[in-house]
């Protein structure tokens, strides 16, 4: 392939910015934009989202600062320094294209794997899944202090059902 080197000197703040047009005028194609110093930040997105307004943006700024996806000029997906993910307007499908049906959405053609596993490893630990209305909680866990015994809690009694 080709290699193409930019440098470009000048402040700590100041930007470089690579455009990919089709065409001279065009609002299509795409750029590459970064900034060097201590707010180090790389953009990359259609030509039309050098402001953050077109509709392919990845945003990267260094240090703890979260690197942004953006789609159609929504803010797709967000991954901040811890590592967390973020989907603010979306839905989260595994194992297959298609769009989800709910909020996660597990899919596959296999006989037993569809699966979501909630572990924890340490010594009598209960991992739980909890589901929450506006009322009222309940948690299914398998507890570690109870023999790690299945259990239900309503949230705020002690367990209602324990199957050993």
């Amino acid at each position: 392939g080709n290699l193409a080197t930019v440098g470009v000197g000048g402040s700590s703040a100041q930007l470089t910015e690579i455009r990919l047009d089709a065409t001279s005028n065009s609002g299509y194609g795409g750029f590459i934009r970064g900034r060097k110093g201590g707010s180090s930040q790389w953009l990359f997105g259609d030509t039309a989202s050098a402001l953050g307004s077109g509709t392919g943006l990845i945003n990267y700024v260094y240090g703890d600062n979260p690197t942004l996806f953006y789609n159609n000029s929504q803010l797709a997906l967000s991954i901040n320094g811890s590592q967390n993910v973020n989907i603010p307007n979306g839905s989260l499908m595994v194992g297959s294209t298609t769009a989800p049906e709910t909020p996660v959405h597990v899919k596959t053609t296999a006989i037993n794997t569809a699966k979501i596993k909630i572990e924890s490893t340490a010594t009598n630990s209960y991992p739980t899944l909890v589901l929450k209305n506006d009322v009222q909680e309940y948690q299914l866990t398998t507890h570690g202090g109870l023999s790690d015994d299945f259990t239900i809690y309503d949230g705020t009694r002690a367990p209602r059902l324990i199957l050993r």
